[in-house]
């Protein structure tokens, strides 16, 4: 059962892939809830992950002192998890008691070429989560 789930979370999490060319990708991978991210070509050198207790964060590597989110995956018990009726929280998967979702950020706090980078970045969430 952990491992079809794995198998699928997997492929839930499979990154943005207009074309079939896996050079271009690099993948992270969460051993603490056994699930891998395919990062687009375009992200190497722009962002960094940090971990959390249930929640693991990509963000944007800034030449500024600006710190901003790209995308927030969260781990959480299927007991406190509430849909959002805002849409904020996107639903990821389900299973054995833990739900699976992400969050995007609203604001674009760049200028110039980072302010060009940045929404491209986020824009590629959605279909990096499929």
């Amino acid at each position: 059962m952990v491992a079809m789930f794995l198998v699928a979370l997997s492929l839930i999490l499979m990154a943005f892939s207009t074309s079939g060319d896996a050079e271009q990708k690099s993948t992270y991978e969460n051993n603490s809830y056994y699930y891998k991210l395919d990062i687009p070509k375009e992200w190497a050198n722009k962002y960094k992950v940090v971990e959390g207790q249930n929640k693991t964060i990509f963000q944007f590597k800034s030449k500024t002192k600006i710190e901003a989110d790209i995308v927030t995956i969260i781990a959480t018990s299927s007991k406190t998890w509430k849909p959002d009726p805002y849409n904020q929280k996107k639903f990821i998967q389900a299973d054995r008691g833990i739900v699976y979702y992400y969050t995007k950020p609203l604001d674009q706090p760049f200028t110039g070429q980072e302010g060009k980078d940045y929404p491209k970045m986020v824009q590629q969430i959605d279909g990096m989560m499929k």
